[in-house]
């Protein structure tokens, strides 16, 4: 399985300098174009997921106007062409514009980029659409975990959806994804901020215990934690993760 870090085009992680690279890497567009070829040059284009970011900047100010959301998909496709970009998601941005407007611009990236889109299946499009993306699609992912679309409970029955698609020999990625028992879900990629997000906002620090990624909250004993310094060491803890889990088999 592909653990990819997200969010790694970070100023406390200086990924020209590392001792140890991460294996795999996913950066949004909304960024910057300078950051996302940093990434990219980091891992390189097989290793590398480019997320549209058009949910962020939809919702970074008020009354995105349609020739502002043109200009950013333009862009989009733009980067994608001038890199060769293999691995590019659909802007799921259903809840904004529609699910119909959704497929017109996931149709149009398609036909000026000249390649297929990872398309990102939301539990509203419903399982005939599901089923039809794994049909179409080699590679699809799933969303609405981070935003609980989702609900912990309902987990179990992603591992449903992820046998559907292997049965179409289709691959599945779980965006924001990696829960302490990851193991026990059968996807071939997934991604996460939390290398990085559990420092920055419960002053953890994580590490690799051999098997999955734990944390450990730190004490500062009366000082000011040391942020970045906590952030540099759960990056090469999950770097450490990645490794690993780049090595376990999983069946359906």
């Amino acid at each position: 399985m592909r653990v990819y870090l997200a969010s790694t085009a970070d100023s406390r992680i200086n990924l020209v300098n590392i001792h140890q690279k991460p294996l795999y890497a996913l950066e949004t567009f909304y960024s910057g174009k300078k950051a996302c070829s940093q990434v990219l040059s980091c891992v390189g284009n097989e290793n590398f997921l480019l997320d549209s970011g058009a949910f962020t900047f939809m919702n970074s100010r008020k009354n995105v106007t349609k020739e502002e959301l043109d200009t950013y998909i333009d862009e989009y496709i733009q980067f994608i062409n001038d890199y060769n970009i293999k691995y590019f998601f659909e802007l799921d941005i259903d809840v904004i514009v529609g699910y119909e407007k959704v497929k017109e611009i996931r149709a149009y990236i398609e036909k000026r980029t000249g390649k297929k889109c990872i398309p990102v299946w939301h539990i509203s499009r419903g399982v005939n659409d599901y089923i039809e993306m794994c049909k179409n699609y080699n590679y699809i992912a799933i969303g609405g975990f981070v935003i609980k679309e989702i609900p912990k409970r309902k987990w179990e029955n992603v591992k449903k959806y992820i046998k559907i698609a292997h049965s179409y020999n289709t691959k599945v990625h779980g965006l924001g994804f990696t829960p302490l028992n990851l193991k026990e879900y059968n996807f071939d990629s997934v991604d996460s901020t939390s290398w990085k997000m559990h420092s920055i906002i419960g002053k953890k620090v994580c590490y690799f215990d051999g098997k999955q990624i734990v944390t450990k909250s730190i004490n500062g004993k009366g000082k000011k934690v040391n942020i970045d310094a906590a952030i540099s060491y759960s990056f090469k803890e999950w770097v450490k993760y990645q490794y690993y889990m780049n090595t376990q088999k999983f069946k359906d």
